[in-house]
């Protein structure tokens, strides 16, 4: 590190001219103390509370007309500092995490003026977003630069942020996330033309009722999706129509597909296999039955599952879904040459379930997990590496 940077420990640095105000920083109890700076053009702090007094000795040091990364996650801005942020000059930032701070409508609009000619990435998740601070944010004119989005875990946001949101083109944004109070089908109507180069989405949302919600013809250019649904008590399992319309989407560039926490019944867990994505290397579809009450899978719905064509496949998560030996045994057939990693873990497979596991197929196997399984196939499990 140059000589504008004090060793704070053996792998974080603080820098000089902040340091040299300590007095202005306050570290409360409660947080962890922690700044680390792994080059002088990337900055993190987190935990470290910034008062109006400290913000101008950091947007001021000469070093920091040089950053291309700043994430002051919880920091306990508010938008006095937000403003002092927006008034600097940032020529050369490119990426903005302003994560946990309790941000709403006021801190946004603080950061109109923002000096920022090449920010490329806005991470306002977990704070106090709304429709009407979607509202500022969206109409920024640097916004319309924008590559990267997250707002995800913000309680305001619902249909109305949604629908705001979808109404702004933002021709270079390639990444969003997102989440809160509104279905599915209120969001893939209003997004359809709005980011037509997107590549990665993380959408987590409410049940939709039984419509069909279709994602043919959006986001070709798409690679990374991870889509999770709420409030079972409300609407129950995802409705068959709805899981079709990913089966239909043109995403011929899915690299990587997460179902996690989506309560697929048995026959959409079959159809995935119908699933055209040549491409896709990691798929998790863990955590698909949460109360008792609901049905296992049978062992022709993974029969049907490891028919999917994925012959790019390495990565494949199917802990916590209840899968039992029969199950396993059906899994195993599957025609995944590369598959290198396999999470059965916390499931119900015993020793028969663990002998049809080491008998497969899988000459690319790196690692398998099965934790959190009956103690007879535990028992075995220190000489899987010998078995395969």
């Amino acid at each position: 590190m140059g000589a504008d940077w004090s060793p704070l420990s053996k792998t974080a640095y603080l820098p000089k001219q902040l340091a040299a105000y300590s007095s202005a920083v306050t570290f409360p109890t409660s947080v962890p103390r922690r700044c680390l700076a792994t080059s002088p053009k990337v900055l993190e702090l987190r935990g470290i509370r910034l008062t109006v007094t400290a913000v101008p000795r950091l947007t001021g040091a000469p070093w920091s007309a040089l950053l291309c990364s700043l994430t002051l996650d919880n920091c306990g801005l508010n938008s006095a500092t937000i403003s002092q942020l927006a008034a600097a000059n940032w020529p050369l930032l490119q990426h903005l995490h302003l994560r946990n701070n309790k941000l709403g409508e006021t801190a946004v609009k603080a950061m109109a003026g923002g000096k920022w000619p090449h920010l490329a990435h806005l991470d306002f998740s977990s704070n106090k977003l709304n429709a009407d601070a979607i509202t500022q944010l969206a109409w920024f004119g640097w916004t319309y630069r924008l590559s990267g989005l997250e707002v995800h875990d913000n309680p305001g946001m619902g249909v109305n942020a949604v629908r705001i949101l979808g109404s702004v083109m933002w021709p270079h944004l390639k990444g969003l996330g997102i989440s809160g109070g509104f279905e599915l089908r209120d969001f893939v109507p209003l997004a359809a033309s709005a980011w037509p180069h997107l590549e990665l989405l993380y959408l987590e949302c409410n049940y939709c009722p039984p419509l069909y919600v279709s994602f043919t013809g959006l986001w070709q250019n798409l690679q990374n999706f991870q889509l999770r649904t709420h409030e079972p008590s409300r609407h129950g399992q995802l409705p068959l129509p709805a899981r079709l319309g990913l089966l239909h989407a043109d995403w011929r560039n899915l690299r990587s597909l997460s179902l996690s926490y989506s309560h697929l019944c048995g026959r959409g867990f079959f159809e995935l296999a119908y699933g055209d994505w040549p491409l896709l290397g990691s798929l998790d579809v863990s955590h698909l039955w949460l109360t008792e009450d609901e049905h296992d899978f049978l062992p022709e719905d993974y029969a049907g599952f490891a028919m999917g064509y994925w012959p790019q496949l390495t990565h494949l998560c199917l802990s916590h879904n209840r899968v039992n030996s029969e199950c396993a045994a059906k899994l195993i057939r599957a025609n995944w040459p590369k598959l290198q990693t396999l999470d059965l873990s916390y499931n119900d497979i015993g020793a028969t379930g663990f002998e049809s596991l080491a008998q497969g197929d899988c000459p690319a196997m790196k690692h398998l997990c099965l934790h959190g399984n009956k103690p007879e196939c535990l028992c075995q499990y220190c000489t899987l590496q010998d078995v395969l």
